[in-house]
């Protein structure tokens, strides 16, 4: 249906099934994509809630402030997109029909940035001194939106005839949804129509004051948002926890994102990145520079976490003493750059005897049958030889235990860089590339003026200001009385 040179992606095979390339925004391959398949629908099928559905799921992907690498974070951070809208999603992910490339600056991939846009652009080449109410025409709405669509072929997308003709198009359909959502006001006015050249309709468009804010975010910022980290919570911290993208299973399981709303609800400043083997699960930064790209100092700290089925799988892998290893030689290296003693930390999650095997062995198995499996006495002992090993054993019950000990050890080290207690490794020991540079800015504090509220703290830039327009012609007691 749309033909593309490529899908602008790299990586494995698996990163580009589940979405998990690093700084990659795919709401744009979403949006094709549901907006394809709602106009492969039959005529029959557009009289059902799935072609609205679609639609709907569409608008509020491209609404979505937060960036999206996968159909979990479309789930969680995405009102209403159901089963529906995760079928479609999830065969977009496998098969990357489309590209998840932005299109060229002026274009938009979603109807519902075009409308938005066009009905801004509207507003501000309007004449100001122009009396009458500030409403689009519904045919100069269309005009506008198909102009900053971006070129498809055979597109037949946001044509006047379609909707004159009560034909279905997935893309007018947005507008149902924006208007739902308070951003546009639907109204009648023949006379305006007239004056546009419009014979065959009444219907114009107001945008309100909600619908201008967006449109201005579209303008000054595009679609997607900037490139970040998978996940990311004040980042801009001078202290800041890099947490693993494998931990809790991966960014595709539910416990990484329990993992991940815990590390929030204790405050604790996170980005979640791919860390190299001997780095452990939880690495801390210091980011001494405020503006970003500059570079990021270590803290002598590595921590590896282990839940008691991991133990079992790492004993039986080999991992458990090529991992230990590698965080040897990683801390010898800190050392040798300036760092004081680097602290090497193990957590260990729960006891062993719940996970043994049920098979009917009568074996003692952690995670299996005894014979593939690490007994509880084999894990036991690997544990205990952890501390001569020069490695500090943490034991914790669950999950949610590790990541309140990495937030209070994260509040730690910030007051200890803070009072000077503690000193960053030097650059002598440089960072992988991945993860050695600062990604958002530290916004400088100002003084609010008079009468204004203070700056908001987010590591984005904010986007321009929407115009100063009235929201409606009638005055504001009128609103009330009319509410």
């Amino acid at each position: 249906f749309w033909a593309y040179d490529g899908d602008g992606s790299c990586g494995s095979n698996t990163e580009r099934l589940y979405g998990l390339m690093a700084h990659e925004d795919v709401r744009h391959l979403y949006i094709r994509g549901l907006q394809q398949r709602a106009s492969l629908l039959s005529l029959t099928e557009h009289e059902n809630p799935r072609f609205r559905h679609l639609s709907n799921c569409a608008t509020r992907i491209a609404l979505c402030k937060k960036p999206l690498y996968n159909v979990q974070d479309a789930r969680r951070l995405v009102d209403f997109v159901g089963e529906v809208g995760e079928e479609v999603l999830a065969s977009l992910d496998g098969s990357r029909p489309f590209p998840t490339r932005p299109p060229p600056v002026g274009r938009y991939s979603s109807a519902t940035a075009c409308l938005l846009v066009a009905l801004n652009q509207w507003l501000q080449d309007r004449d100001p001194a122009a009396k009458g109410k500030p409403y689009c025409p519904q045919m100069t709405l269309l005009s506008r939106a198909r102009a900053l669509l971006e070129d498809l072929p055979s597109c037949k997308f946001l044509q006047y005839e379609q909707v004159t003709d009560r034909k279905y198009c997935p893309m007018w359909q947005q507008l149902v949804t924006l208007q739902a959502l308070g951003l546009i006001k639907k109204r009648a006015s023949k006379k305006i129509c007239e004056e546009a050249g419009d014979l065959s309709s009444d219907v114009v468009f107001e945008l309100l004051l909600d619908g201008q804010t967006r449109a201005a975010e579209f303008v000054g910022g595009g679609e997607a948002r900037p490139p970040g980290a998978l996940r990311a919570h004040r980042s801009d911290a001078p202290v800041i926890v890099l947490v693993d993208r494998r931990e809790g299973g991966g960014i595709t399981c539910d416990r990484f994102y329990k993992l991940v709303e815990t590390l929030v609800q204790n405050e604790a400043p996170f980005e979640v990145c791919t860390l190299e083997s001997g780095f452990g699960d939880y690495f801390f930064v210091s980011q001494p520079e405020p503006h970003a790209g500059s570079a990021r100092l270590a803290l002598p700290m590595l921590v590896e976490r282990k839940s008691a089925v991991d133990v079992s799988a790492s004993l039986r892998d080999g991992r458990w003493e090529s991992q230990q290893r590698k965080m040897r030689v990683n801390a010898r290296r800190m050392e040798a750059a300036g760092a004081a003693k680097v602290r090497l930390v193990y957590l260990v999650e729960g006891e062993f005897t719940p996970f043994c095997c049920g098979c009917g062995c009568e074996g003692r198995g952690v995670g299996g049958c005894e014979q593939t499996h690490a007994s509880v006495e084999q894990c036991e002992d690997a544990v205990h030889l952890l501390g001569p090993s020069g490695f500090e054993v943490v034991r914790m019950p669950s999950l949610t235990g590790s990541a309140r000990w990495v937030a209070n050890e994260a509040k730690r080290l910030t007051a200890a860089v803070r009072e000077r207690s503690i000193r960053a490794v030097g650059r002598s020991f440089e960072l992988p590339r991945a993860i050695g540079s600062r990604l958002r800015p530290l916004l400088p504090a100002s003084t609010p003026a008079a009468g204004q509220p203070p700056p908001s703290q987010v590591g984005d830039s904010a986007p321009p200001a929407p115009p100063s327009r009235p929201t409606s012609p009638w005055p504001a007691g009128a609103r009330v009385n009319k509410a």
